[in-house]
């Protein structure tokens, strides 16, 4: 299977009528993908000894297709990112950090237009480039992905799980800020343990359930559906390999 056929599958695998809702629109994330295959193809650079491809992309999309795609950005963001892993890996080449995307409108752009610019971007040290690489490895393995797909107001928005700690609940502050005012100011979190995710409430004030079970802490499978307040997060996983 070619790396574009395994993008699209992961995505529709994974959000199933979530992702078939998203993407009415004019942009597909297929499209998206092709087009920053062929900017890493055209524009490698030959070092001493590595070829690099651009690992900084941005994404410009018309202003309509740009909004179609809010609810859903994170979570795409996530797996092109992935994607530009694979294609660098399958190609022999390098990347000088960890590929950067960010998607904006332009106005001078019609609907269904992607245009790509791409650029070679060193990793700006950070505390979290102290850790060894094979525990930076692992870490990355745990978390990719992992997802919830949020639904409030009658509208989901999926959301990719990055932090081996996420909190949910009204603050701003929290990893997962929900409005629904039956949900706690910090109301529960989401742990990331030993290839396994974990949904723990913090006292919160009417609860937290999975499954419709009430739960101080419970281990999490895809599939799950966790509410709190009156507000339903779907927590979904698809395996890495």
């Amino acid at each position: 299977m070619s790396l574009l056929s395994d993008f699209e599958k992961k995505l529709e695998s994974l959000f199933e009528g979530f992702f078939a809702k998203q993407f009415k629109s004019h942009v597909q994330p297929i499209e998206i993908a092709k087009k920053i295959s062929r900017e890493m193809n055209e524009h490698k650079v030959v070092g001493i000894n590595n070829i690099y491809l651009p690992n900084f992309f941005a994404v410009y999309l018309s202003p309509k297709d740009k909004e179609g795609l809010v609810s859903f950005e994170g979570a795409l963001v996530t797996e092109l990112s992935e994607f530009i892993e694979a294609h660098a890996e399958k190609e022999g080449s390098a990347l000088l950090g960890a590929p950067q995307i960010k998607i904006e409108a332009r106005d001078d752009l019609s609907l269904g237009e992607v245009r790509i610019e791409s650029s070679l971007v060193e990793d700006t040290p950070s505390d979290s480039n102290i850790l060894p690489s094979k525990e930076k490895k692992r870490d990355s393995l745990i978390l990719k992905g992992a997802y919830l797909i949020i639904t409030e107001q009658g509208k989901d928005c999926a959301l990719p799980l990055t932090e081996k700690i996420t909190t949910i609940g009204r603050l701003e502050s929290n990893g997962i800020s929900i409005k629904d005012p039956n949900v706690s100011r910090i109301h529960a979190e989401i742990r990331a343990e030993k290839d396994n995710f974990f949904i723990r409430d913090l006292g919160s004030t009417n609860g937290t359930l999975l499954n419709g079970k009430r739960i101080v802490e419970s281990k999490l499978a895809g599939g799950d559906t966790i509410i709190v307040g009156a507000t339903p997060i779907k927590f979904l996983r698809r395996s890495y390999v």
